[in-house]
């Protein structure tokens, strides 16, 4: 994505510049000192309110947001960076059109673990990598315990929030703003380390939400570890299929529809094997 700066605050433009080339987003930034619109730009701005036509954002001194459209949009100028850089990245989406995916089945895979989570979050992951090679096409992994590991330093909670609000509201999002690709076709969702933003929500409507996020993606891995609350059984009886790593005395346990394998780190070389099954399974 390409970003046009045109700024009369230049100390501000030239340090914004810099903390976008540092970020890990994939922009590409222009400065110049013309209006003049070019294709796949978006076309930041400090001046020129009541002129600024579509494609073009304002850096408001006044704390305002204005997102709609094709635009113009409104930011506030002095907001955090990695909030500033997000909404940037939803402006150009809203504006080119580029960067949704198309809207995938709801196929939903759920992992847990009854002893070794460890092993358990591992294995998780090895199906979905599988899932996203075979599929040839993305795959969402989700972490469903109450702490969530895998954030980085510059995602934030605000992110999330944002993309229940769009998700509920039945906006499209551009996928490359609330989801960070990890290795091969596997995504992880933006949300800092710490506690998880998404076991703060009610049972069924986190189901939905998972739902939701699942329409765009060929399929959703879930990661319950030993996290067997209420919330994640919901998820667990509306998955389309459940892997446990339990001892073979408790198989009895689980649905018969299951696929229960031994806890064993071995198990984990065997994702290619349980996907294949779950691929071929009416």
């Amino acid at each position: 994505m390409r970003l046009k700066l045109v700024m009369k605050d230049r100390e501000y433009r030239d340090a914004l510049a810099k903390r976008i080339r540092r970020s890990r987003w994939n922009l590409y930034v222009i400065i110049e000192d013309n209006f003049r619109m070019e294709e796949d730009t978006l076309l930041v701005t400090d001046v020129g309110e009541g002129k600024l036509r579509e494609g073009m954002v304002l850096l408001s001194s006044e704390c305002r947001r204005e997102i709609e459209g094709k635009g113009p949009y409104v930011l506030f100028k002095y907001a955090g960076v990695d909030e500033l850089l997000t909404d940037l990245r939803l402006c150009a989406f809203l504006w080119t059109g580029k960067g949704d995916l198309r809207r995938g089945e709801d196929r939903i895979v759920t992992v847990g673990a009854v002893e070794r989570t460890d092993l358990g979050h591992r294995l998780a992951e090895q199906v979905a990598l599988e899932l996203g090679e075979r599929l040839e096409e993305r795959v969402l992994l989700l972490d469903l315990t109450y702490f969530y590991r895998e954030g980085q330093p510059e995602e934030s909670g605000n992110t999330f929030r944002k993309l229940v609000y769009y998700l509920q509201s039945g906006k499209n999002i551009p996928v490359e703003v609330f989801f960070r690709r990890e290795r091969g076709n596997v995504f992880r969702v933006r949300m800092p380390r710490g506690m998880n933003e998404l076991m703060k929500i009610p049972g069924r409507e986190c189901l939905e939400l998972i739902r939701e996020m699942g329409r765009y993606f060929s399929a959703v891995v879930c990661s319950v570890g030993d996290c067997f609350s209420e919330r994640n059984i919901e998820v667990m009886k509306n998955s389309e299929w459940c892997i446990y790593m339990a001892e073979e005395d408790m198989r009895e346990y689980f649905p018969k529809t299951s696929l229960v394998v031994p806890e064993r780190a071995g198990e984990i070389r065997n994702a290619a094997r349980l996907v294949q099954g779950i691929l071929e399974t009416p």
